[in-house]
């Protein structure tokens, strides 16, 4: 299931990740482009499984945080399950830590802006995009959709997403001038400009700053600086990276893993996995064991997550745009 945002998709699916969803180890301090972020096993040729793997099982708030922000989400994740529990939950901390303790979806658009619209949100009687406050709702499109700019920063104007006429779109307006269909950085928002205006997020209100990534306004997570052509590290089980002038760690050890360097590129595996395990599609990746059920990884070794323990009644699968497999709890 997916939606057309109202703040452009690309900057939204950023927003999560200023708090934890950054995935593979590639420009992995760039939070708004995460089509980057998908296990490269292209990279991965020659690899040899040295045999089986140790059974992680990762803190219960971390399984919560991973599950609850993925099923809850109005968009097509951009990663797997797998990826979100072996890396991504490091950075479950400061602002995005409630995603730790989120018990429903409503939880969960608190924490990070934005979810699906209630019914309550989109009665009949209700325009199809409009601001509420300082909440933007939409409920014409399949999914319908809602920002909370309190959050996610800005205020909450209308706009039309193409052309002239009626509004079409609702998001928050990070800056109130800005030419064509620009998207660039105001201070520390990153926007995309619609009909004379900015709309987009402030990445300062998840810890990030703004950046030009691919011509575009993108969210960072901060970081000592460093050399862009700094070359990943591991030491104590603790990956080290560079991307976007920024070094960032992923602790390996925090979710019982150790660190390995395959080819130049950083992983966490488990006790007895090699590289090959992580990359291996038939055993780990994201499927539906089970209607009510999924089957995972974590640092390559089997993982299972019953949805129902974390309030959802259905596992659903498919795969990202970047042809990687995901399974989530709806």
């Amino acid at each position: 299931m997916s939606a057309t945002s109202s703040i452009p998709r690309r900057l939204l699916r950023g927003l999560i990740v200023v708090g934890f969803l950054c995935g593979a180890l590639i420009a992995c301090s760039e939070l708004v482009s995460l089509d980057k972020y998908y296990v490269r096993s292209e990279a991965l040729d020659g690899a040899v499984d040295a045999g089986p793997c140790t059974v992680v099982t990762p803190s219960d708030d971390t399984v919560r945080a991973c599950v609850m922000a993925m099923g809850c989400s109005p968009f097509v994740p951009d990663e797997s399950l797998a990826s979100c529990l072996t890396y991504d939950s490091q950075f479950l901390t400061g602002k995005a830590s409630c995603l730790r303790r989120a018990t429903s979806c409503s939880d969960v658009t608190k924490c990070v802006g934005y979810g699906v619209a209630t019914s309550a949100q989109c009665p009949a009687s209700a325009a199809a995009v409009r601001c509420a406050g300082n909440v933007a709702i939409e409920c014409s499109s399949r999914v319908k959709l809602v920002l909370d700019c309190n959050v996610l920063g800005g205020t909450c104007d209308t706009y039309r997403s193409s052309g002239t006429g009626t509004a079409d779109r609702a998001g928050c307006r990070v800056t109130s001038s800005c030419a064509g269909t620009t998207s660039a950085c105001s201070g520390t928002s990153a926007y995309e400009c619609r009909g004379g205006k900015g709309f987009g997020v402030d990445c300062a209100k998840s810890g990030g700053v703004c950046g030009i990534a691919n011509d575009a306004g993108t969210c960072f997570l901060k970081g000592p600086s460093c050399s862009r052509n700094s070359p990943i590290t591991c030491s104590d089980d603790t990956i080290g990276f560079c991307s976007g002038g920024g070094r960032l760690d992923f602790d390996c050890a925090k979710n019982g893993l150790s660190c390995t360097i395959e080819k130049g590129e950083g992983w966490c595996v488990a006790p007895g996995c090699t590289v090959a395990d992580v990359a291996d599609a038939e055993t780990c990746s994201d499927s539906c064991a089970s209607s009510t059920t999924i089957k995972t990884c974590v640092g390559g070794a089997p993982f299972t997550v019953d949805c129902t323990a974390f309030g959802f009644t259905t596992c659903e699968s498919g795969m990202t745009a970047g042809k990687q497999a995901y399974a989530i709890c709806r």
